[in-house]
């Protein structure tokens, strides 16, 4: 599994895991991660207006180390399970 970012206009909304960028693309689609990322607030504003493109890249270290983190405190990783987690990034925005 890679580490992913979708940003909109340059800011990292959300981190999640998928196995290649096709994956993370079908991912990121979903209406139900759609829909969250459509109601996330950034700076009392919407962070996306669906007008913007949602991109995705692949993480950088230290969004791979907050996934990493997120998915450690509810002990993903020590079981190894393979599912859709995401986590938010706006927190780590200034």
């Amino acid at each position: 599994m890679h580490a992913f970012v979708a940003e909109v206009d340059g800011v990292p909304v959300v981190a999640f895991q998928a196995k290649n960028k096709v994956e993370a693309r079908k991912f990121i689609e979903r209406e139900p991660v759609k829909q969250e990322i459509r109601t996330a607030k950034f700076r009392g504003k919407r962070v996306w207006d669906k007008a913007s493109e949602l991109r995705i890249r692949a993480a950088n270290p230290a969004e791979r180390r907050h996934l990493a983190m997120s998915m450690l405190s509810i002990g993903l990783l020590a079981k190894r399970i393979d599912l859709n987690f995401w986590v938010s990034l706006l927190s780590m925005q200034i």
